[in-house]
């Protein structure tokens, strides 16, 4: 039975460590936790190219109803007939999502293929469901932002 996935290989300070092992001809997909925190140790470890996967704990990262960054990175070699099947289930499902009113808000980042979504869950176990189903999900590099109620907010 082969890897999986390798957790945090190296020290959670040691992005270019991992950058490096993930480099390497063989190695496992590779899952940043430790060294992720927030947005800008996500976007470290995404310019760095230094794992495959990252962790999001949401008591970690933020709450429930917050921002969403999604970063897509497929897989060089992925045949272009595939992703493209792959891209039209993820726009499916994101327009359901979004008539249901679960995904409020979708735009994407000029310049990148990345986009920021706010999404309304009851659950940190619902909000993990959601984007894990997501068919893009494999490919993609999250980060939370976590939003609170301004004072001077209206209703």
């Amino acid at each position: 039975m082969g890897v999986a996935l390798v957790e945090q290989p190296v020290p959670a300070w040691n992005i270019a460590a991992m950058a490096r092992l993930r480099a390497r001809l063989g190695t496992p997909p590779l899952l940043a936790d430790e060294c992720v925190f927030d947005a800008h140790d996500m976007l470290q470890v995404g310019a760095a190219a230094a794992a495959d996967a990252v962790s999001l704990k949401l008591v970690k990262h933020g709450g429930l109803l917050g921002v969403r960054k999604v970063y897509v990175h497929p897989p060089t070699g992925l045949d272009p007939a595939e992703f493209d099947r792959i891209k039209a289930a993820e726009k499916a499902m994101a327009l359901e999502l979004q008539r249901q009113g679960t995904w409020v808000h979708l735009w994407r980042i000029a310049g990148q293929y990345a986009n920021v979504s706010i999404f309304d869950v009851e659950s940190h176990d619902a909000l993990h469901d959601l984007l894990s189903k997501l068919p893009l999900f494999p490919f993609m590099t999250i980060s939370v932002t976590p939003l609170a109620r301004h004072p001077s907010a209206l209703p």
